[in-house]
């Protein structure tokens, strides 16, 4: 695609984003309410920004510090289900509902996890199911769905609009955030950045175990220290994974980094097996869900969480009114 194509399709859909959202708001496109507080989690880019983990923090923060039922609704990308509404369940797969959605559903059993295009919907069947919240992953597009509090995650400052860069809307969609969170996906901790004098949250991934071949048995993260390893992993920012395992004090021999959302399937399992040798292969916990094979022994998933390390008071009083409690509780 050439440079002049590329900047004026860059314009169009920065250009379309800006005017949709006016549309919106000015009432021209209708807005569905429903019978719940709406919380969106979202961001100006396509990936790597820290939505997903985010979301399941804020989820399991309104579930323990608040005592809620909490309804984490998600696009659901990738799987056969692709198109349908649909509740998920904690043992559904990765490849039927999507890597996320089966990843929530299995680490957060208490919420109620519903996969679908239609926001709106979504949300109507986690009410339906005793939901009495809304988080939305990755829902700041997705105006058509009214929500209370919008939380934008800040991602590169330079990425220009979708052909020449990952970027959904321009900067200037940022004014509509009502907090702003910078996220560190390396686990280091995140720098300054521009607010516009909006609430922050800053955050990290935090390495908490690894998942033995998929299954059950968890070990600490320490014991990759000194370990020779091999990387395997199909999501958004793949370097930022490379240096938690470096920060962990693994050798890193070599890698297989795929596309986000990526199929792993037994052949790009085998050549990685035959690539890392006598290596322990590590993986994402994401890419446990859209593994089409088997998990080998020597495969190890590498489970984070996330660290809040400045902004809680913000987000706290931000939650107080909208859910009816005490900012000091």
């Amino acid at each position: 695609m050439s440079g002049h194509v590329s900047s004026s399709l860059a314009h169009l859909v920065a250009g379309t984003a800006r005017w949709r959202r006016r549309f919106y708001n000015a009432g021209w496109l209708r807005r569905e309410q429903i019978a719940a507080p709406v919380i969106s989690v979202g961001a100006l880019t396509m990936g790597g920004s820290g939505k997903t983990p985010v979301a399941r923090w804020l989820t399991e923060h309104l579930q323990q510090a608040y005592g809620l039922k909490v309804g984490l609704v998600l696009r659901g990308y990738g799987g056969r289900l692709r198109g349908r509404t649909h509740r998920v369940a904690p043992g559904d797969h990765g490849l039927d509902v999507g890597d996320e959605a089966a990843m929530h559903a299995r680490s957060l059993p208490r919420a109620v996890v519903v996969r679908g295009a239609n926001k709106a919907e979504a949300a109507r069947l986690a009410l339906r199911h005793g939901a009495e919240v809304i988080v939305l992953d990755d829902g700041f597009q997705h105006l058509s769905l009214m929500r209370d509090l919008d939380i934008v995650l800040l991602g590169a400052t330079d990425c220009e609009p979708f052909p020449q860069g990952c970027g959904r809307e321009g900067h200037e969609a940022m004014e509509h955030a009502h907090l702003l969170w910078l996220h560190g996906r390396d686990g280091a901790l995140p720098g300054a950045a521009p607010t516009g004098g909006r609430p922050l949250v800053i955050s990290r991934n935090r390495p908490c175990a690894l998942r033995v071949a998929g299954g059950i048995q968890r070990v600490a993260p320490s014991v990759l220290r000194g370990r020779e390893v091999f990387a395997l992993a199909a999501i958004a920012e793949p370097q930022a994974f490379l240096h938690l395992l470096a920060a962990l004090g693994a050798s890193v021999v070599g890698s297989c980094l795929l596309a986000d959302h990526a199929r792993i399937g037994p052949r790009t399992m085998a050549r990685c097996g035959d690539l890392a040798g006598g290596a322990v292969l590590v993986c994402t916990e994401k890419d446990l869900f859209h593994l089409a094979a088997p998990p080998p022994p020597n495969l190890w998933a590498l489970e984070c969480g996330v660290e809040v390390m400045a902004g809680a008071e913000q987000l706290s009083a931000l939650l107080a009114p909208l859910l009816g409690v005490d900012a000091s509780c």
